[in-house]
């Protein structure tokens, strides 16, 4: 699992929250080794986002990011991004 945390400019925030919605809903719908992809917004700030995914593998991971819709995610969103962190975590529970 990760969890991403990406910052945008707010006045980017609508834009960029359309094309990570999309780009969830699709790699949940399309990819049956995606089990969970939320997206949440820091009420706070504008422009901050985090992303919590969960993959049966490190296989379906990687298969996550050759797939069409996230290459055309980052063509849309990826010059908004002022700032991307990722961490990996190994699930224990449930």
């Amino acid at each position: 699992m990760s969890d991403k945390r990406l910052t945008v400019d707010p006045s980017d925030h609508d834009k960029f929250l359309a094309h990570v919605l999309e780009n969830a809903r699709l790699t949940r719908t399309t990819e049956s080794g995606c089990r969970q992809f939320d997206v949440a917004v820091n009420p706070e700030k504008p422009g901050e986002f985090l992303l919590y995914e969960v993959y049966d593998s490190r296989a379906a991971f990687d298969a996550h990011q050759a797939s069409t819709h996230l290459k055309a995610f980052r063509e849309a969103a990826g010059s908004m991004l002022k700032n991307r962190n990722v961490r990996f975590f190994q699930r224990l529970a449930p």
